[in-house]
């Protein structure tokens, strides 16, 4: 870690006279001084994923991380989840099944569903059955212009399950490229971005197609619980063996850009096999994909200069999302009396949302720019169920499978939002943004998500951040099956951000503290295993961020996180929290067309959940490396290649606890073994 610290603060010693990497003459900084505000934008990197205006990154309230989808490629970056542990404070784990869970400022683990907002395109797709957007944190980077990242609640803007943070992927518009890829355990993949455009009629159409497909890592587990005999049942379990981790992906994204009108057409599925089983023990050897999850969505959207000073864009949407689960129970022969020699289940879920939303822009006061936004969405669950070969009433085996309900096919839910706010420019240099967002929903009741924040630009090589949020979450459907008794869980933070930023060098650090209020997650001291409200957290931590540019070959990208989490009741940080993680990544150019990359990333100690006697998780470091030579042979056509863990790094991801018989145990004691050292290959042609 003392390695870490002195790559954050290197730039204090780094002279300033080298020359601009990019051959143009750098601006000096009295140059930078005399710049406006918009002057200064221009040479920012832009989002609107803060505010629905148009801001650089270092200009935006709140802190925005904005990763480019070309230099993820040239660090080797392979999806979206990968990319995200490059954001401060961003950490990665799979639940039991094998699905992503990204934790953020240490909540993780049992804490970390649904707590972040994911758009693909500006579109959101989180589900209301489980609120995880799983397909779309396994697209691969081949397909990303940019990945958009709130860090902390972004429920001012974007409502629901804008908890923790936001993420926004950007798909590729433009150019004409074709790619493919494979790897260890037989991995491959491949797929094109096709753009066409007429600029005297204003119109833009582009498709973007991707899919790939792995046999997963030979990862062979520990023992679970169930390995011996378990009440007489006979051995449940085949650990400790290998984890069904068969995995693919496929997506198709449509867009129409016509003078102010926009359409979008998206398609994206995944699906993955049982990993280490859906009961938490070990099922036999089985090749196949046993869980899929698909989205579908269409969105229309026209914006209207009403006014000179009055902006309309009105959204209309429509999104299906379906969950089906195969064989989710294995019991051999004569377990528990069951003579059948497979016991299985299916589960079917199936739900539709229906949008419409109207954003006002006015900026018919001096220095004022305000919004007003209107939206209604209704959710429908179309079809749910079991399809399984025991019976429900005796618990014994069938020849043929019947159909129970799951949840409550009945259960909907309508939402009604109202958000207002002002960016209000005191001067040049500095800028106040305030406002809120009130939804209702006919089930929970409603909720208001109220946001203010400062930017001050003292110079231009100093800007200061000051932010207050708070945020709201709903229970999902899936854990209202469990518990109709759940209240909304709320979160309020507080930002201190300041930016150093000099001719080669950017460093920002940023201070939070966050109280979350009800938070919910599964119940592991119940037998049901159900979900409830636990005690509130606290949360404090600070994140370093360097960008600094070493002579004319090299760059250096780091960042090192720190957080401190409290259950309020015990006093104790909570499950599967860590207090470190860093990255440090370098980027060599020793030639026009050959780049050579090494990312590093380390992962502190993991705490367990109360009850748990096991030890915390060891910290780990792991390091990957990346080659790319471009034009090789021919204009536009590139291979990159590069290998993950090289030094073969012990990774493991938290298993947790069980408690069917009233005694918390650990389902997996050695937790979730990862993949080792592990190569791949990538070729693509731009033309």
């Amino acid at each position: 870690m003392k390695a870490v610290i002195v790559l954050l603060i290197i730039h204090m010693v780094i002279p300033l006279s080298w020359a601009s990497p990019s051959g143009k003459t750098p601006l000096k900084p009295e140059e930078i001084f005399e710049l406006g505000l918009e002057e200064l934008m221009e040479i920012e990197i832009f989002t609107e994923l803060a505010t629905k205006t148009k801001l650089g990154v270092d200009l935006a309230p709140g802190m925005v991380t904005v990763l480019k989808g070309p230099d993820l490629e040239n660090q080797g970056i392979r999806k979206v989840w990968e990319a995200l542990e490059l954001v401060p404070g961003f950490g990665s784990s799979i639940d039991k099944i094998g699905q992503r869970q990204t934790p953020v400022r240490g909540i993780g683990g049992s804490f970390a569903s649904g707590k972040i907002k994911v758009l693909l395109n500006n579109v959101s797709m989180n589900n209301v059955f489980s609120a995880q957007a799983n397909p779309v944190l396994n697209m691969p980077v081949e397909q990303v212009e940019r990945i958009e990242v709130i860090r902390g609640p972004g429920s001012a803007i974007h409502g629901e399950f804008a908890y923790a943070g936001v993420v926004n992927v950007v798909t590729r518009k433009e150019g004409q490229r074709i790619h493919g890829s494979f790897g260890s355990y037989e991995t491959y993949g491949g797929g094109g971005e096709f753009s066409w455009s007429d600029p005297k009629k204003d119109l833009k159409v582009s498709m973007n197609l991707a899919g790939w497909r792995s046999d997963g890592a030979d990862v062979l587990t520990g023992p679970d619980y169930y390995h011996e005999t378990v009440l007489g049942a006979g051995s449940l379990s085949n650990a400790p063996g290998r984890a069904n981790e068969d995995k693919d992906y496929q997506s198709g994204i449509f867009t129409m850009d016509y003078n102010n009108f926009s359409f979008l057409a998206q398609y994206i599925e995944d699906g993955h096999g049982d990993h280490f089983g859906f009961n938490m023990f070990l099922t036999p050897p089985d090749d196949r994909i046993m869980n899929r999850n698909k989205d579908w969505a269409l969105e229309a959207r026209q914006t209207l200069d009403l006014f000179t000073s009055l902006k309309a864009d009105i959204r209309l949407s429509w999104q299906e999302h379906t969950y089906e689960a195969y064989d989710l129970i294995w019991i051999p022969a004569g377990s528990f009396g069951y003579q059948h020699p497979d016991a299985s289940m299916n589960n079917y879920w199936k739900e539709r949302q229906l949008k419409a939303g109207l954003d006002l822009t006015w900026e018919g006061w001096n220095k004022h720019s305000m919004l007003m936004g209107f939206s209604i969405a209704g959710i429908n669950v179309l079809d749910e169920k079991w399809e399984t070969n025991i019976d429900l009433d005796t618990y014994t085996v069938l020849s043929k499978k019947r159909v129970y309900p799951w949840m409550n096919k009945d259960q909907n839910r309508t939402i009604t939002s109202v958000t207002f706010q002002d960016e209000y420019r005191i001067t040049d240099s500095a800028i106040i943004t305030g406002g809120f967002r009130y939804d209702h929903y006919d089930d929970v009741g409603g909720s208001l998500a109220p946001r203010i924040a400062a930017v001050y630009r003292w110079t231009p090589q100093h800007i200061f951040k000051a932010q207050y949020s708070r945020a709201f979450r709903p229970p999902t459907f899936w854990e209202m099956s469990d518990s109709e008794s759940l209240d909304p869980e709320t979160v309020e933070t507080y930002e201190l951000g300041y930016i150093h930023k000099r001719e080669r060098t950017v460093g920002r650090v940023t201070m939070f503290y966050s109280n979350l209020k009800d938070p919910i997650a599964l119940d592991i001291g119940s037998p049901t295993f159900g979900y409830i409200n636990h005690q509130d957290i606290k949360l404090r931590g600070v994140e370093l961020e360097l960008k600094q540019r070493l002579g004319s070959m090299v760059n250096l990208d780091a960042n090192l996180s720190f957080v401190d989490t409290e259950g309020q009741e015990t006093g104790k940080e909570i499950e599967e929290s860590t207090n470190w993680l860093a990255n440090v990544g370098l980027r060599y150019e020793p030639l026009e067309n050959l780049v050579l990359t090494t990312q590093y990333r380390y992962v502190g100690e993991r705490n367990r959940a109360p009850g748990d006697s096991r030890k915390k998780m060891a910290a780990y470091h792991t390091v990957d490396v990346t080659g790319n030579i471009f034009n090789l042979g021919l204009k536009g056509f590139t291979l990159r290649a590069g290998v993950k863990n090289l030094f073969d790094e012990d990774v493991r991801y938290p298993a947790p606890l069980l408690n069917p018989f009233g005694t918390p145990f650990a389902s997996y004691p050695d937790d979730f073994p990862r993949p080792g050292r592990r190569w791949w290959m990538q070729v693509s042609y731009e033309f």
